[in-house]
């Protein structure tokens, strides 16, 4: 019998509590249908979807099948496990290396090459909402920031909130002018510390002191959108350029000048040291697809500074057997140079997909994908509004036993099932209601978005196109000794096999 863990997870955007029971009830089920032994149960309460970061039971999780703990992941539907397609490539990349599968007990997902297509067209879909809810916040926020108010989140030292706006704490306030004139006089940050201690302060880090002297709003000027969100949902906090900043000037008082910020920032550039040689992170394009055709394990990239034999050095970037290098398994396998392996393999995928005829084939397949995705949606609409209004009528009946006195405990468990089966139709109908708000592309406009795909690869040389084209197209990529055998997520398109020209020797880094 297959040891199951469950994983449940809701937001803050109109989810509750109850959200976490009708999952697991769901999941449960599905357990016991497939007869798996339920052993741990995972949950994140308000927790958001768009990065694994801050969710901690997922990452106990992700631990936990590390260790061995469990075979299977059980989640109620797609994105509840992950609404970032990094994210969510990467831990299916992670289960497969450590032997673990993941199922869901409401989106029955084939592990078949339409099944896999599938996958990836709804974490694409996922994403996409969450991307999409995101904006709808933040143009809130800008609305709030043209006013000056304060967007939520702890205001800066030496500010607190009234009103909705920035105000001036008085003994905060003259930690920062410390700071300030001390950081004018020369004095290191260790000493400024050590003075802020010394007076009673709360200790500070370097980076806090950092943050401090390089922060507008201590001269009034209220700043919002100075922090780029990434699209996968990270904050890069040095943006070279941004358009969207907004600043309004004289927004709450002060507490530095604008000459002594001004002359900090000057001290700041002066100081700051440009020698700090900052290595490129590698990029690789066919992460989790790559698989030993030796033992069967995934291939993961690395790279390592060799020597030439005039004594400089250059940097090996390649793909290699996990189970021999992680786990010191005794496969055999020999490393694979990444860059010969991509263009071999891109080139073979830009062939397919972007010849005349892949795109005829490919945007075919897809247009009768977002068809049946449609057509679905509305019977489907149809059978929830139905079991909406059964499950409110049912709603006010128990309701009116309580009004009238003669309720019961057994009526108070049954108000909770009611309510907690409304709330979970209700989710559903808004998971359809989304699919509403997906256009139903025709198959010339899928293709006209494919050939604008082949400029981003080809003239554009984007990385990241690169690998959602190996997340949607590749099922795996096999590499032997002999050759490198390519498999499609569709069965329409033949296996496709390069005969290698010379693997790299194997290496211990």
């Amino acid at each position: 019998m297959k040891r199951a863990v469950i994983y449940a997870r809701f937001s803050s955007d109109n989810q509750r509590e109850e959200s976490i029971d009708a999952q697991v009830r769901a999941c449960r089920e599905h357990c016991r249908r497939r007869k798996y032994a339920v052993v741990q149960i995972y949950a994140d309460e308000a927790k958001s979807g768009r990065s694994i970061v801050k969710r901690d039971a997922y990452n106990q999780m992700m631990a936990d099948a590390m260790s061995g703990k469990f075979d299977v992941i059980v989640f109620h539907k797609l994105d509840r496990n992950a609404r970032n397609e990094l994210d969510y490539f990467t831990f299916q990349h992670t289960l497969n290396m450590l032997g673990v599968s993941y199922e869901y007990a409401a989106q029955r997902i084939d592990d078949t090459p339409e099944g896999r297509m599938m996958e990836g067209i709804l974490v694409s879909a996922a994403a996409f909402y969450s991307r999409n809810l995101a904006e709808e916040v933040k143009k809130g926020q800008k609305e709030n920031a043209y006013r000056a108010m304060h967007n939520g989140g702890k205001p800066p030292f030496g500010y607190v909130i009234k009103d909705k706006k920035l105000a001036i704490d008085p003994w905060e306030a003259e930690g920062v002018r410390m700071i300030f004139s001390m950081f004018l006089a020369g004095k290191p940050y260790s000493e400024i510390i050590a003075a802020l201690k010394a007076k009673g302060y709360k200790a500070f880090a370097k980076p806090s002191l950092y943050d401090i002297l390089r922060n507008e709003k201590y001269t009034g000027t209220y700043v919002y959108g100075k922090t780029a969100a990434s699209l996968y949902g990270g904050r890069n906090t040095h943006p070279a350029h941004n358009d969207n900043v907004i600043r309004v000037p004289n927004a709450h008082p002060a507490i530095i000048s604008q000459e002594d910020f001004d002359a900090v920032k000057r001290l700041r550039a002066k100081k700051a040291y440009t020698g700090r040689k900052v290595s490129d992170k590698e990029i690789y394009a066919l992460r989790g697809k790559v698989i030993c055709g030796s033992c069967g394990s995934s291939m993961c990239g690395q790279r390592v500074l060799k020597k030439r034999k005039d004594g400089s050095s250059y940097c090996f970037v390649y793909y290699k057997c996990c189970k021999r290098h992680n786990f010191f398994g005794d496969c055999e396998q020999k490393v694979i140079e990444r860059d010969w392996l991509e263009e071999k393999v891109f080139g073979i995928l830009l062939y397919e997909i972007f010849s005349e005829e892949g795109i005829q084939k490919w945007s075919q397949y897809l247009a009768n994908e977002f068809a049946k995705l449609h057509r679905d949606k509305t019977s489907k609409k149809e059978g929830l509004q139905s079991a909406k209004r059964k499950a409110e009528r049912k709603l006010d009946n128990i309701y009116t036993l309580f009004e009238e006195g003669i309720a019961d405990a057994r009526d108070r468990g049954r108000l909770q099932d009611a309510k907690r089966e409304l709330d979970e139709i209700e989710a559903e109908l808004r998971e359809v209601e989304f699919i509403d708000r997906i256009p139903i592309l025709t198959q010339k406009e899928i293709a006209a978005t494919i050939a604008a795909m082949k400029d981003d690869i080809l003239v554009n040389k984007d990385s990241d196109m690169k690998k959602s084209l190996a997340d949607i197209f590749i099922d795996k990529i096999i590499v032997s000794e002999e050759e490198v055998a390519m498999h499609f997520t569709t069965e329409t398109v033949v296996k496709k096999v390069v005969a290698l020209r010379g693997i790299e020797p194997l290496i211990s880094p």
